[in-house]
């Protein structure tokens, strides 16, 4: 709802800006997905640019259960994160995290590290969410906790059987060399992939462009997004990105077709 609200009131102050943290800053973001762990993004709807959007589309039962069986299999994965954090941190602190106190913080959202830097402030263990991450959360830190995350190929299974396009998000920013990165994207043509992430956050005009080539390389669509995680967080603003790319074939222009085979 709050996210919501943020959109309507950027849409409102200026009409050009997006509202969507995960794909288009021009049409809603209906069915594009990350893959190889690194973060996770749902369905979301944006104000649209210059354009009329695709009415919204119901996956229809297939797909829901689809995704409900993977969303099973991703809560149980991050329930078991939480409690190693919780651990960890509490070690590295000499403290006892409340892990239910913890969850208060997620109103019902998927719990993150976010949610432990709040609880540790309101405990007044850390003066405020900078130093939270950089001595107990951030990389290389006590709370780092890699989620057990499921193998690429059964993430694009789960997005192409529930009716949507897998796209791979952010991938400039996988510590790979540009051979093993393209080795990697052909590994998700070839599980049915469609699309590639080349306008997020604050990424520089170098791996801007170095996206767009990859994907006209491989003949991927494009998507974009903010990487908005919330107010005050890694300095991203929702629907702040790069300008997308003109000569690239956007993952929306996928929806018109998906949505009369649908019909």
């Amino acid at each position: 709802a709050n996210l919501a609200m943020q959109a309507a009131i950027k849409a409102a102050a200026n009409p050009a800006s997006s509202a969507d943290s995960t794909t288009s800053p021009q049409q809603p973001a209906v069915a594009a997905a990350p893959v190889m762990g690194t973060g996770e993004q749902l369905p979301h709807q944006s104000p649209s640019s210059g354009v009329n959007p695709p009415p919204s589309e119901d996956v229809g039962p297939k797909g829901r259960k689809v995704m409900q069986e993977a969303e099973k299999r991703q809560v149980i994965a991050r329930s078991q994160r939480s409690k190693l954090i919780a651990e960890r941190v509490g070690k590295r602190l000499k403290q006892t995290i409340d892990l239910d106190a913890v969850r208060e913080y997620a109103n019902g959202d998927a719990l993150g590290r976010p949610h432990f830097a709040k609880y540790m402030i309101d405990q007044g263990w850390v003066p405020n969410m900078a130093v939270a991450f950089n001595k107990y959360l951030g990389a290389g830190k006590p709370g780092d906790v890699k989620a057990s995350w499921p193998e690429m190929e059964e993430v694009v299974s789960w997005i192409v059987d529930a009716g949507g396009v897998a796209v791979m998000a952010h991938a400039h920013l996988y510590k790979m060399t540009r051979t093993k990165l393209k080795a990697c994207l052909h590994d998700f043509i070839d599980y049915g992939g469609k699309g590639l992430e080349v306008a997020y956050g604050k990424m520089d005009a170098n791996q801007r462009g170095q996206m767009t080539a990859l994907a006209k390389e491989l003949e991927l669509l494009g998507s974009c997004g903010s990487d908005f995680h919330g107010p005050n967080r890694f300095g991203l603003d929702l629907g702040v990105m790069p300008t997308f790319p003109t000569d690239l074939i956007p993952v929306w222009s996928e929806w018109s077709e998906m949505s009369a085979a649908q019909a």
